[in-house]
């Protein structure tokens, strides 16, 4: 076992050794190609820097030996070859800022590409409120002296991944696929025959379901790293499973509150649900790609109830033992999210050019 653990030891020096080694001689040819560069030699410098473009520079270094490799051939009047490593630099470093010291030709030929952000991918965490809105109610007491009351249940997680297209400019097109979890309650109070408070109900839900939101969003150019967007859309959710849990509580009586187990009450929600998305957030820019924090309403479209299963056998044991039956609702959310995605860069030339 200790032979073994040395060997082991022994082959990373070694390739650690070859790396350190490869640098310093990469080090020394952009030392050398730099003097060449200075006398005006420039036929040897793209063979002598290429290979260490391709490896055993770091970021700055390699930098700058693209640089000396462009002007080179620009020198040498080669502008196929300089277009080709222009091509290459963009692709690699798409969002280059020029600095002051740039040669003007390097200038002039890198300005007359457009690194162009094609896709983002990526993916986001977050949590949502469950808001609902209420179409008609379904109470097992008078409907005349009705109560109800929905609100939120805590917080519900989400968290998926999407795909950005970027179509003209600012704007972008997503795709994604997010699996979320909705919670919400239901408070009722029970009144007997003399309308006094006799029984409190309260009625917890909580779905889980997939969810493929599609957006135009719009990006707000700023002149620093921060980017305000908005975004609209529409987004389509395949519900996966719904739980209920009930309390009763009697107000006067002095009896022990009363939780019931677990109702799955999947078939008595419908399976597709549907919402008009309106949001937006802030970007944060960082080499190649970009944090973000996103904010939305989901609004809802559609009935949640299956009504055709109305009063079946889940149902039935919900208004014997709670006395509580569904109402017909409508389900909208309230999101936030922080997500970060990669964005890919396709140099075009510019119109002119």
């Amino acid at each position: 076992m200790l032979k073994k653990f040395c060997c082991i030891i022994v082959f990373v020096v070694g390739i650690l050794n070859i790396s350190f080694s490869q640098q310093q001689d990469c080090i020394f040819k952009l030392q050398e190609a730099e003097k060449l560069y200075t006398q005006g030699l420039i036929e040897e410098i793209p063979q002598l820097l290429e290979p260490c473009i391709k490896r055993g520079l770091s970021k700055e270094d390699k930098l700058q030996a693209f640089k000396l490799v462009i002007l080179s051939y620009l020198f040498d009047d080669n502008q196929q070859e300089a277009e080709r490593e222009i091509l290459n630099y963009i692709k690699q470093y798409p969002e280059y800022e020029i600095t002051p010291t740039d040669a003007t030709e390097f200038v002039y030929l890198f300005e007359s590409y457009n690194p162009v952000p094609v896709y983002s991918f990526g993916g986001s965490l977050g949590s949502n409120l469950s808001l609902i809105s209420l179409l008609e109610p379904f109470d097992t007491d008078n409907l005349n002296d009705y109560t109800g009351n929905y609100t939120p249940s805590g917080i519900g997680l989400q968290g998926g991944l999407f795909i950005d297209r970027y179509l003209h400019k600012n704007w972008r097109l997503s795709v994604e696929f997010a699996y979320a979890q909705n919670k919400f309650e239901y408070n009722d109070i029970i009144k007997d025959l003399e309308k006094e408070d006799l029984l409190r109900i309260r009625y917890i839900e909580t779905q889980t379901a997939i969810q493929l939101p599609l957006t135009i969003t719009y990006d707000f150019q700023t002149f620093n790293k921060w980017n305000p967007y908005f975004r609209t859309g529409f987004s389509t959710e395949l519900l996966l499973d719904a739980k209920s849990t009930l309390t009763r509580e009697y107000i006067e009586m002095q009896l022990q509150k009363v939780k019931g187990s677990d109702i799955g009450i999947k078939n008595n929600r419908k399976n597709l649900h549907y919402w008009i998305v309106l949001g937006g957030g802030i970007k944060y820019k960082i080499p190649h790609s970009y944090l973000f924090f996103d904010v939305r309403f989901n609004y809802g479209l559609n009935n949640f109830v299956e009504t055709q299963n109305r009063y079946d056998e889940n149902e039935q044991e919900l208004i014997l033992k709670h006395y509580y039956t569904h109402d017909d609702f409508k389900l909208s959310t309230f999101s936030f999210s922080l997500g970060w995605a990669y964005t890919f860069y396709k140099p075009q030339k510019r119109s002119g050019n």
